[in-house]
């Protein structure tokens, strides 16, 4: 039984002793349904959640979880096991913040074993990437990766590859990224481990990045046709998914929309909420790129479930993604209204959030672009596009730079501006380091998917799912 089913039990088993139902347990910050699915071991409450939960049921968040394991261990191994499990909890749950606190906890005690210390650290760097920091993220998985002995400790060594390969990728090293994770995968075995299997996943997200899309499709066949043989459906979905990707970067839109949705169905059968929720959102993204209203009334309900499963364990930087989101089904219904009070809503998200969200902030700017410009605000909605382009390629992967300019130049050219058009196509061009042949054309280059009436393309690329 895993610590979340353990730890709804143990809810469960409180609430009823003290007479309380799901809803007086709720209270007004808790709604039942909320309750019901931490009961069912469907939810891992946040570190907010669960002290509220720890406060009604008359105890404290220690004391919920004191006894998951059985048997009482001796009090020092007891309090470090205990940390390294709120740790875990934190971090599925969407609070980097508080994984760190607690893998620290555990990192500061000098009596701490060998194995738990490593753990610890290894936390540490999922928590500290979790907050933006992929340069800390990075440092410290490479001090993991030099104390791990891969036929020793194998699960946790492949996670921290798949942790560093991650950074790198979204650091925009892709060439380090392809490396460690090839040099990962020439020590897998035969036989079908869920962790190599996502490792390879995250390799071939790395190469979608990097633009070589048939090396990624084969990673990815492969990866389906070994986790048929019985992976967890994390992995299966993942591979599904980041195939959805590969898919859309190909032009296959039909078919990344039919291989996002089997990714969906198959992690609707774990209890990975904020991964479902992740999912819903991207699916979103790539049901905007049909460019028809019913692709839009989809994505806009995508968007929604999105909001509902990361409501108590996302982030705030992916909260106000989803806002942005919405406010680009907005745009496309032409519901200007509604598109300015979502990203004014995502703005006071991303003041909380600071330089994390840039990228999604360049991305909403880009949005409240098109609302200018449809507005009858033409010159100040160019403005702001092309400075969201700018920013994007500090912060972002060449492939999503390359993707923004892009749209900045299908925007021109709707609106006659053949300065900023040639300007934009340049720099989409250089961003995914193609050199352009004589008179601008770029041999081989996939024109972005474009709106019917001939509008520009708001899009942002979905995210990946290279889970850890």
């Amino acid at each position: 039984m895993s610590v979340t089913s353990d730890l709804g039990s143990r809810i469960r088993e409180l609430r009823l002793t003290r007479g309380l139902s799901q809803r007086d347990l709720g209270g007004g910050e808790l709604s039942a349904s909320y309750v019901s699915l931490v009961e069912a071991g469907k939810r891992h409450p946040s570190i907010e959640a669960l002290t509220l939960l720890a406060e009604r049921l008359g105890t404290s968040p220690r004391g919920l979880t004191q006894d998951l394991d059985g048997d009482p261990l001796p009090r020092t191994l007891a309090e470090v096991d205990l940390d390294l499990k709120w740790a875990r909890i934190a971090i599925r749950a969407g609070n980097p913040a508080s994984a760190e606190k607690y893998a620290r906890l555990v990192l500061d005690d000098v009596g701490v074993g060998e194995h738990e210390r490593l753990e610890a650290l290894s936390l540490l760097a999922s928590a500290t990437e979790g907050q933006g920091d992929l340069r800390g993220a990075i440092a410290i998985g490479e001090q993991l990766q030099g104390e791990l002995d891969p036929d020793v400790t194998r699960e946790l060594w492949t996670s921290t590859q798949i942790m560093l390969l991650r950074c790198y990728k979204d650091a925009g090293d892709l060439d380090l990224a392809i490396d460690l994770g090839e040099r990962a995968m020439r020590g897998f075995g035969p036989d079908v481990r869920d962790e190599e299997l996502l490792l390879t996943v995250s390799l071939a997200d790395a190469y979608a990045a990097r633009g070589d899309l048939t090396r990624a499709s084969m990673l990815l066949q492969n990866t389906s046709r070994r986790a048929e043989a019985g992976a967890s459906a994390q992995v299966r979905g993942g591979a599904l998914w980041n195939a959805s990707l590969v898919a859309a970067d190909d032009g296959r839109i039909h078919d990344a929309v039919r291989l996002s949705e089997q990714a969906l169905a198959v992690f609707s059968e774990s209890d990975a909420v904020r991964n479902l929720a992740r999912l819903h959102a991207s699916c979103g993204v790539v049901q905007l790129e049909l460019a028809s209203p019913e692709g839009v009334d989809r994505a806009r309900s995508h968007f929604r479930a999105a909001v509902e499963g990361l409501d108590m364990e996302g982030t705030t930087g992916e909260r106000a993604r989803l806002l942005v989101h919405l406010a680009q089904c907005d745009v496309a219904a032409d519901d200007l209204d509604a598109a300015d009070l979502h990203l004014a809503e995502a703005h006071q998200l991303f003041d909380d959030v600071g330089e994390t969200a840039e990228s999604a902030r360049a991305m909403a700017h880009l949005v409240q672009a098109h609302v200018l410009v449809r507005r009858g605000c033409p010159t100040e909605g160019l403005r702001l596009a092309r400075d969201a382009a700018v920013a994007t390629e500090q912060v972002d992967t060449r492939r999503e730079a390359s993707r923004t300019w892009r749209a900045v130049a299908e925007l021109a050219r709707a609106e006659g501006d053949v300065e900023l058009r040639m300007e934009a196509l340049e720099r989409s061009v250089d961003a995914a380091g193609i050199r352009a042949a004589q008179g601008g054309v770029v041999p081989g280059a996939r024109r972005a998917p474009v709106e019917a009436d001939g509008e520009s393309d708001i899009r942002s690329r979905p995210a990946s799912l290279t889970l850890g």
